[in-house]
């Protein structure tokens, strides 16, 4: 999630760490996920700054489950995501998620 928001929040700071120590039961699951505004960076995340200063921008499966973005960030990212993009999930194979972006990509590509 730091990556995305391009800083931590402090909450996020202190706890990411809590899942590694066998702790993460006292913490709602997917905490970090984007399902919390605690989480969220007091700035926004980097689709939140590309919308502020009108840039394009897609987003294929980041904060995503079921083709619908998580409530703490579905306000800036709706719109953005391709909804047949797989979200996380492990039994979906990386040549597949490609394949999915290249055909997208060609069809913005074509739409200019």
């Amino acid at each position: 999630m730091a990556l995305v928001g391009a800083y931590c929040s402090d909450f996020m700071d202190k706890s990411w760490r809590i899942p590694f120590g066998h702790r993460a039961e006292k913490f709602p699951r997917n905490i970090w996920q984007g399902n919390y505004y605690i989480v969220t960076p007091s700035a926004g995340y980097l689709w939140d700054r590309a919308s502020v200063a009108g840039v394009s921008f897609r987003n294929y499966g980041e904060f995503v489950g079921s083709g619908r973005p998580c409530p703490a960030v579905a306000r800036t990212l709706a719109g953005h995501i391709d909804p047949l993009y797989r979200p996380f999930d492990l039994s979906c194979n990386d040549l597949d998620r490609a394949d999915r972006f290249i055909t997208e990509f060609k069809r913005l590509d074509a739409a200019d």
